[in-house]
């Protein structure tokens, strides 16, 4: 297994020292035959071995996914590999900081929250896809995203999600959707602001809770499952 992406790795590594599970898995495919290869679009256009050569464009909007490569009329594997774009993860973390000033001034709670963004897809993308057809050796293995209908929590994908995200000390994903607000974790400098509490004799008034603001949401296509997909609501320029 390779992580072509030194972030990636970065943040992969700070994923598997805090879950034995995903650790052991991953042990697995460093000694496994099949070659495992993670990176961005860019560097897995020039992957080794041949793989470059089957991979499809990553369809523009679409931030991350995981993709089987398996012999032609087999379902035996020829390489696993998971696209992550950074550049586009990045462009829909600026503008969620754009909707949420002044709430997000702390460079430091916002790389965790940037570092907690991109550990989120790659628990989808390795956790939820990657691994299960890893250990079956086929594609037979395939953890799916949600059908068209279906309650997101009770799809194959969002319950291995969930498992590993509970042992990560995260909250549970509940809709199919990679959502910024929706894992908040405490910013030491900018704690967020208390719920209204409701006046009676002898209470005092609580502060009103700021109600509303909008949130970025990335959206997914069931139709192309394993990967997360969507458009920033607003885009700075470079």
């Amino acid at each position: 297994m390779r992580v072509l992406d030194e972030y990636l790795a970065a943040r992969l590594a700070t994923l598997e020292a805090a879950s034995p599970r995903l650790h052991a898995a991953l042990q697995r495919r460093r000694a496994g035959t099949v070659p495992v290869l993670i990176g961005t679009p860019a560097q897995l256009q020039h992957a080794p071995g041949g793989a470059a050569a089957r991979l499809p464009r990553l369809s523009m909007g679409r931030a991350a996914e995981f993709l089987a490569l398996h012999a032609d009329g087999t379902d035996s594997l020829v390489a696993l590999l998971v696209r992550v774009d950074l550049g586009w993860l990045a462009r829909y973390h600026r503008a969620w900081i754009n909707r949420n000033a002044p709430w997000s001034r702390s460079p430091s709670w916002l790389q965790r929250r940037f570092d907690r963004l991109v550990e989120t897809v790659l628990v989808h993308e390795v956790w939820g896809h990657l691994v299960p057809v890893a250990e079956a050796g086929s594609l037979a293995g395939q953890c799916p995203d949600p059908r068209a209908g279906q309650p997101p929590e009770d799809s194959c994908v969002m319950r291995r999600e969930n498992e590993l995200r509970a042992e990560l000390g995260w909250r549970p994903r509940r809709a199919y959707a990679l959502d910024l607000d929706s894992d908040p974790f405490p910013d030491p400098l900018h704690p967020p602001r208390p719920a209204a509490r409701a006046a009676g004799p002898g209470a005092e008034r609580g502060v009103p809770q700021v109600a509303g603001r909008p949130r970025p949401v990335v959206h997914l296509h069931p139709e192309r499952p394993g990967s997360f997909t969507g458009q920033p609501k607003r885009r700075q320029s470079s």
